[in-house]
């Protein structure tokens, strides 16, 4: 399966090359198409497309640009709308428009539009984590950058360098920390050549997210520093309250949680002049940790409660899963184990929903690509059924220069349509890989809680020295049930041929379910020991009939 995602790699990969080449060829020799005018047209576009309040007016715009012929306008107003559906998560409907500025682009012959659109449909793969895609789009903006470098183009060299970050922030998402240092110190030097301080700013900070993930806190903290010196030059209240943040977050790391505590409080200050309640949140949520470690804990809840009023108006899954994880601290330091459990589970299920709503939007815009794909195959066979019954009137001769344009139409169609199944069947086996793998998780989960019980009690067992034969019978019991359910789980897994789904039947069964549930209790008495936690079972009515399913 590797070999062949492979090879549809390499096929998509010289297709997007040859496309490119003959793109450069044409403006090689019709030359530039961006003017001065169309700069300062863009510009003003620009600045209209940003004041639009909603989708919908968008959406006006782009019918009116469209019914004008006014081709830049529309590109700009399908740019700011996809730019608007990413930000949402939504990503199918983001690339749908991104796709259609594309096509307009390349009617235009607008190369830097091109570049620029393309590097956006690469941004937008990797907010799925289909970063090989990601890569190759950005790659291919490179390539096209490259080959056709306007240097008195200031638009045309911030298409490079978007390009690099981009090449550099999916290297960093792949765990490629070397690919992504050397990507984003070119693009630092493009940036410093050009005075742009922001962008400047975002790549250190990018350099200090290398360095701490190496755990190199010291370089961290240098790069970070330079970002908020670059940020105090011009960025915003929540610029600089971020890379205030990013500082306190090295320094907590470092273990020096009261200077930390002081980044944060900055930081807090002046995000909260902002209109950024995301980012509000996050400073909170970093406050309230740190004042956790400090034993300040009268401090957190008023954090914690004011982010998670925050948060619900926002329906920000990621958000509620963090602040989750922080308030199980906080409810563990203040010694309500029970419910610092549930924050965890809950904590859980947020991440999930988050993930959940990322995958749904994947599967959409599978669903729209192979939609279109099915339109335009049959308004080919239509166009090419006309085309066939105007060209049987034509001269003997004519026939044969028309069969042998058509031999060739043909060919092209069917490469094209091969690729395109490839492409599908890549898209489908990422798929499929992707679900067999969320399933060997899963079951590896299903091995850990029984292993932990076994290794507890055989540690129990070895270290004991008086050794009570009674509490040992029931303590073996308890061993040999674990060990039986390891069993099904190896037996489940041999006969993973006949399964058809990943989830089977359910196999009900009807009786007391109290004797269950206190078996189950009794498996998981030595992993809650060990974590110091009293779990107790209190059933209030000894017998409790009803349909469960054991598994």
């Amino acid at each position: 399966m590797k070999k062949k995602n492979r090879a549809v790699f390499r096929c998509e990969k010289l297709l997007l090359g040859f496309v490119a080449i003959i793109v450069c060829i044409f403006i090689s020799c019709k030359g530039s198409t961006q003017h001065p005018e169309q700069e300062n047209t863009k510009s003003v576009i620009t600045q209209k497309l940003k004041g639009a309040t909603s989708n919908t007016t968008l959406e006006q715009y782009i019918k009116e640009y469209h019914s004008d012929n006014n081709t830049i306008g529309e590109i700009l107003a399908l740019k700011e709308l996809a730019i608007r559906y990413r930000d949402s998560l939504k990503f199918g409907h983001s690339l749908t428009y991104f796709n259609q500025a594309l096509s307009l682009s390349e009617i235009d012959q607008d190369t830097t539009e091109i570049i620029s659109i393309t590097n956006e449909i690469g941004n937008n793969y990797r907010g799925m984590h289909i970063l090989n895609k990601s890569l190759g789009w950005h790659r291919y903006a490179l390539e096209m950058s490259n080959t056709y470098n306007d240097k008195n183009s200031l638009e045309s060299t911030i298409n490079r360098l978007n390009s690099l970050k981009g090449i550099g922030c999916t290297q960093y998402e792949l765990q490629n920390l070397t690919a992504a240092d050397s990507a984003f110190k070119k693009c630092l030097g493009g940036y410093q050549k050009e005075g742009m301080h922001l962008e400047e700013a975002s790549i250190n900070t990018y350099l200090g997210k290398i360095f701490e993930t190496k755990h190199q806190n010291d370089s961290a903290l240098i790069y970070y520093s330079c970002a908020l010196k670059q940020q105090c030059k011009g960025g915003t209240n929540t610029d600089r309250g971020i890379a205030y943040l990013n500082i306190g977050n090295v320094l907590e790391n470092m273990g020096d949680n009261l200077s930390a505590a002081k980044y944060f409080g900055i930081a807090y200050t002046l995000i909260n002049k902002t209109d950024s309640i995301e980012r509000s949140i996050q400073v909170g949520l970093s406050i309230a940790q740190v004042n956790i470690k400090l034993g300040k804990l009268s401090e957190v809840a008023t954090y914690l409660n004011f982010a998670l009023w925050k948060a619900q108006k926002l329906h920000s899954f990621s958000l509620m899963s963090a602040l989750y994880k922080i308030r199980s601290l906080y409810d563990q330091k203040s010694g309500n184990t029970n419910q610092a459990l549930l924050d965890l589970q809950q904590a859980q299920i947020f991440s999930d929903s988050m993930y959940a709503k990322i995958e749904n939007e994947r599967n959409f815009y599978l669903k729209l690509s192979y939609d279109q794909q099915q339109k335009q195959k049959k308004q080919l066979e239509s166009s090419e059924q006309v085309e066939t019954l105007k060209k049987r009137n034509l001269h003997w001769a004519i026939g044969i220069m028309v069969t042998i344009l058509l031999l060739s139409a043909g060919a092209i169609t069917i490469l094209v349509y091969f690729l395109r199944l490839r492409r599908r069947a890549a898209k489908m086996q990422d798929h499929m890989e992707s679900v067999k793998n969320n399933f060997f998780t899963n079951v590896t989960h299903e091995f850990r809680t029984p292993l932990t019980v076994i290794l507890g009690f055989s540690h129990e067992f070895l270290t004991t020295k008086n050794i009570n034969v009674d509490e040992w019978r029931e303590k073996m019991a308890i061993i040999e049930r674990q060990g039986k359910g390891l069993l099904q789980l190896i037996n489940q897994l041999l006969e993973i041929s006949k399964i058809h789904a990943t989830i089977g039947e359910a196999e009900w069964k009807q009786g007391n379910i109290n004797p269950y549930i206190r078996m189950i209790i009794e498996n998981h008495r030595q992993l809650t020991k060990e974590k110091q936690i009293k779990m107790v079972f209190s059933p209030e009515k000894p017998l409790l009939q009803m349909d469960f399913v054991p598994q």
